[in-house]
């Protein structure tokens, strides 16, 4: 976790401040998609977590169904801020950006959730998530090979940062059925 903490600061101080801005703003609008989602969804509990790279809502006590739709409403969310590109370029770049990195089937993503949710609609648990383990590890190799790529066209040695410290980042954390974890 320091490791986060320290990327963030380094981006913080070599970013414009008003991507920062930009980048904020597409967070809260993603996640108050999810918000707004697990409201009208019933969720009973839920839990608001602010992180370095990040929001996180836990919610619990909803079917694989409405975890589903939870999961969908914060890069819809996203996506819907891109009808105001025109007005607001650089946040709907992030919103566009933001939604369709979210999509991809990664631990602790909404795609991983969307998957995992459509899988126990048709499968146990259990094989749902070794579905989403695999869906997770090649996602993160076609990631790496695509930074790594853009990378070598630019000749940024920071890809190859951020592909070991995705790589580092790729633990096994199946989802309980009970808890909703949207990102």
């Amino acid at each position: 976790m320091p490791l986060t903490y320290i990327i963030c600061a380094f981006c913080m101080v070599l970013l414009p401040w008003r991507c920062i801005a930009a980048w904020a703003f597409s967070v809260v609008i993603h996640e108050c998609g999810h918000l707004v989602a697990c409201r009208l969804c019933g969720a009973k509990k839920y839990d608001i977590q602010i992180l370095p790279h990040g929001m996180k809502i836990l919610a619990a006590g909803m079917s694989n169904t409405k975890q589903l739709i939870c999961s969908v409403a914060g890069p819809f969310a996203g996506l819907i801020i891109l009808l105001f590109a025109k007005w607001i370029p650089l946040a709907a770049m992030f919103s566009g950006i933001l939604s369709v990195f979210n999509l991809l089937p990664i631990t602790n993503s909404d795609g991983y959730q969307v998957l995992r949710c459509v899988l126990c609609l048709f499968t146990s648990q259990k094989n749902a998530d070794r579905v989403c383990q695999i869906a997770n590890i090649v996602s993160r190799v076609l990631l790496c090979c695509l930074v790594l790529y853009i990378s070598w066209i630019l000749c940024w040695p920071i890809g190859i940062i951020f592909c070991v410290l995705l790589m580092l980042r790729a633990k096994r954390n199946p989802c309980k059925e009970s808890a909703l974890q949207v990102q």
